[in-house]
Formats: C-alpha cells, structure tokens, sequence
C-alpha cells in the first residue's frame, strides 16, 4: 500500500512538473526599477536598446519651441541604472527636437526639428548630416532592396525621400503637390525663418511597411494629412496609389492620425482602414495592392476608438482587439467601459498607444497598452493596461506617474532575464518597470 501511494504521488508530482506554468503577474504594482529626467517625450518617441544602452530622442523642456528651450536632442542612458552617459545633438541654435531613432548596422539615425537628418556612431560621434525640406517628426524607416538597404525619412510639409545609410547620399525624392518646404538650391535661411510659422501633417505619422506589389522591396503606405492614404513604391518612390479616407467632406475614418494595419490573405497583402459609416456604426474596409477596395466587414453598433499603432496582423482599439488572421471578430476589453458623462458617453481610458512586442500571460498573448487619457475623480492620469487578445482579460492595471503619450517598450531592458516596461512621461522623465516576468514569455512579432 505505501509503495503504491508513493508511486502516485511520485507520478502526480511528474505530471505537474510537465504542465505549462503560467506566469503569476503582479497586478496594480509593477516595481520601478529607474527614473531618468531626459526631457519631454512624445507619441513618435521610438528609442533604441542597444549594447546595454538606451538611445533616446528628447523634445527638452517643452513641445513647441517658440522660446528658448533645454533638455532636447538625444540622450544615451546605462539600460541598467538609467543614468545619462551622453548627451548631444542639443546644440542652442536651432529646434533640436528629435523623436524617433532608427539603428541600421552599428550606426543610427534620427530627424529633428532641426530641419535635418542625422546619423551617429555607438560613441555619440557625428558620421553624417543632411538637410531636409521641414520637420522630420517620425523615425526614419528602413527598406531592403535586395542586398541593398535604404533609410525612408519624411517631413511634415511633404517630402519623402530615401537615402543611403552609408553617407546620406540621395536615392529617390517625392513631393507632395502641396509641398512648401525648401528644395537643394533655394535660400535655407529663409526657408527656415519661414518654417517657425508654419507645420503640415502631410507626413508626420510612421509609415505602414510591407512588401505590397510583390517586387521584393517593401512599399510604405503613408495617412498623408489625416485624409488620404498614399502607397509608395520603397524602391523608386513612386505613388502606387491613394485612397481617400473623407468623402463628400464628411469625416468616416477612425484612423485619425494612426497608421493602417496590414495582413495577408491569400499571399495578397490587404490595408485595413477602419470606418464610421453611420452613428455609432463601423466597417472595416480592405485595399488590396492597387489600392481597390477587396472586402468589406461590418463591425456591428457601438462606440470604437482606434489605438495608435496597432502592428501588422492586428488591429487594436482602446476597448476591444480585432485578429485579422483570423476571423476578425472583435473581442472586447472586460475593464475599458462606456461611462455616462453630461448626455454622452466616453470610454473610462482612452488614447492608448500599443507596444511592438506582446507577452505571455495566463495562457494567452497579451497586448502591452499605454491610455494617455484616465478618469479617476477629478485627477487625469495616464496608465498602462495589460490585455489578453483572446479573453479581453486585463492582467495588469497600472497608472503612471504623469501624462504620457509614449509607445512603450516591453523587452528585457537590463538584460537580468525578466521583462520590463519602458515609458516617457510630462514630467520630462523615462520610467523603467519591471513585471517579474521571465523573458522566454516575451512574444516579438
């Protein structure tokens, strides 16, 4: 009788060890591991985690600067300790504003307000630097050609160009018909007097990219002034087409300054522009290669609210989760509700920006989600939800200290094998928490 009970045991302890384990997150309290003052951040802040460092652009004391500001340009931080090793590019002449950072190699890039681009060593040294024709407000993008590369930047007045990463050297230019930057022979004096007292939005927002005709290079799908999506072929520049998101003058897009996501159906690589096609009515409409309207799917009544950066294969509102490989059903977020409010209703958060990379929890992947907006009484907070994409399920439920419209980073930041949560705040502050969770349940797409 004893060695059979033993032997139960013994097999019921073998069984439990092959289980999966699911990871026990810690909920309302993540651990702040550092806080560094770097400057005012914003929704186009993308830094770069790189050999134990954070590289990370900087809009300084304040956004716009129509006085003098301090604090911008870019900082590189010990990834460990948050403390700043470097800092430059924040020269008092000019707007040094910077925002997103693209590493290419051992090298990386940045625009700025400057009305430039830049591109610098792991040392903070300067390799090259190009005037632009405005602002560059996203990080620059890079297309592969073959066993070419090339870095795509653009201006909010409506220049696309690409260029070389080696030297800067020009490869193809696009202006938007209703450019009014400056162009290679006009006096750039002028021009950026002129630029202090004027800002588009032609192309202020990050790109879509994927390889949309096939051609082996991958095209960029700009929301060109928030009214128009245009396609762009990644290797000549060239418009592919565009689609109006306005009709008539009435706005039917949820978009709003948010890029398009993107899937493949059938080895076709579909856009995804999600519309307001009556009250509290939505469609999700798909554009095929030419920019043709192939499918069109009803996502039922009720108020939507899109969140910025949903990633490809997936599109993320503030309160519900649609897979497009799947079967686009919308599941719905059992925390983000619809609260009354003087004769409407708002959502409880909202604003959310999503971060690249998911995780798992519980059994399921999970969305990493930043809300700018949170209603708790009278305070208005910022908070950082995590959300199952199966369930709805919010896991993890934790207000920030300040303000924040930053993507977060969700990656293992300090290398100490756990999964930390990486975000900018307006209280010109970076805030690195950890979760507690093992790296091995990070999920990057």
């Amino acid at each position: 009788m004893f060695k059979l009970i033993l032997f139960s045991v013994v097999l019921l302890v073998g069984i439990a060890a092959a289980l999966p384990v699911k990871e026990k997150p810690l909920t309302n309290s993540l651990k702040l591991k550092w806080k560094s003052e770097i400057g005012r951040t914003t929704d186009r802040t993308r830094p770069v985690l790189s050999n134990g460092a954070v590289w990370i652009g900087s809009n300084g004391s304040h956004l716009m600067d129509y006085a003098i500001d301090y604090g911008n340009g870019i900082y590189r931080l010990n990834a460990r300790t948050g403390k700043v090793e470097k800092h430059f590019l924040n020269e008092k002449i000019g707007d040094m504003d910077v925002n997103g950072i693209l590493m290419v190699d051992d090298r990386f890039i940045a625009g700025s307000d400057n009305e430039e681009l830049t591109c610098f060593d792991k040392n903070g040294k300067v390799r090259w630097r190009i005037p632009t024709g405005g602002d560059v407000e996203h990080r620059p993008v890079l297309v592969r050609s073959g066993e070419s590369k090339m870095v795509i930047f653009a201006t909010e007045n409506g220049q696309v160009s690409a260029v070389q990463p080696e030297d800067g050297k020009l490869i193809w230019n696009y202006f938007h018909p209703q450019y009014a930057g400056w162009k290679p022979g006009e006096n750039r004096f002028v021009f950026k007097v002129n630029n202090q007292f004027y800002a588009g939005n032609y192309f202020f927002t990050e790109p879509t990219v994927s390889d949309i005709n096939k051609d082996g290079t991958d095209d960029l799908i700009y929301n060109s002034n928030y009214s128009d999506l245009m396609a762009f072929d990644g290797r000549t520049g060239k418009v592919l087409w565009k689609f109006l998101l306005y009709e008539n003058g009435i706005g039917n897009s949820l978009l709003g300054k948010n890029s398009p996501a993107i899937s493949t159906v059938k080895n076709e690589s579909i856009c995804w522009v999600p519309l307001r096609k009556g009250d509290n009515a939505y469609m999700l409409v798909g554009l095929n290669h030419k920019g043709e309207v192939k499918f069109k799917k009803p996502l039922g009544n009720g108020q939507l609210y899109l969140s910025q950066n949903s990633p490809n294969g997936r599109i993320e509102l503030d309160n519900a989760t649609i897979d497009l490989n799947g079967d686009m059903k919308m599941v719905f977020s059992d925390k983000n509700e619809m609260l009354p409010y003087f004769g409407t209703t708002y959502l409880s958060y909202a604003n959310g920006r999503v971060a690249d990379n998911q995780l798992k929890m519980n059994g399921e992947t999970c969305s990493v989600i930043s809300f700018e907006f949170y209603q708790s009484g009278t305070d208005r907070k910022s908070l950082i939800v995590i959300r199952g994409q199966k369930t709805g399920k919010e896991y993890v439920h934790q207000i920030l200290p300040a303000i924040s419209e930053f993507i977060p980073v969700v990656q293992d930041v300090d290398a100490d094998g756990k999964i930390d949560v990486l975000t900018g705040c307006f209280d010109g502050s970076l805030y690195c928490y950890s979760l507690g969770i093992d790296v091995k349940y990070l999920v990057k797409p």
